[in-house]
């Protein structure tokens, strides 16, 4: 995984982007790939999370990103926080603490360094 800069201090929410690869998941029977997981919903007071994957910006879509989009399409929903990690807002907090979901930045107008025209 890349190197980013996470503050662990901030609670999961709607939004956030972590890279993580498939394999780390747990998806042991498809070729890894690495991807986006977005949060959709992380609630505290029942410690249940939803994620949604996304293909990495500029990078083909390839067999593996398929299969693991169509279990969360498929086999996700029926999950619970107790009976997959994915689902558990605690546990995908740990992933992050392990840098094994490392979050995305997003580029904002803030964060950008100013430019300097030049005219002639």
């Amino acid at each position: 995984m890349h190197a980013s800069v996470t503050d662990l201090s901030l609670p999961l929410a709607p939004g956030q982007r972590f890279r993580v690869n498939s394999f780390d998941l747990g998806f042991i029977n498809v070729e890894p790939v690495d991807m986006i997981v977005e949060v959709k919903t992380a609630c505290y007071e029942t410690n249940e999370l939803e994620l949604s994957p996304l293909p990495l910006p500029g990078i083909p879509v390839e067999d593996g990103f398929d299969k693991v989009n169509r279990w969360f399409q498929e086999g996700y929903p029926q999950r619970t926080s107790d009976s997959c990690l994915l689902r558990n807002v605690q546990a995908f907090e740990q992933l992050v603490a392990l840098q094994i979901a490392v979050a995305e930045r997003r580029l904002t107008l803030s964060s950008l360094s100013p430019v300097t025209l030049r005219t002639a």
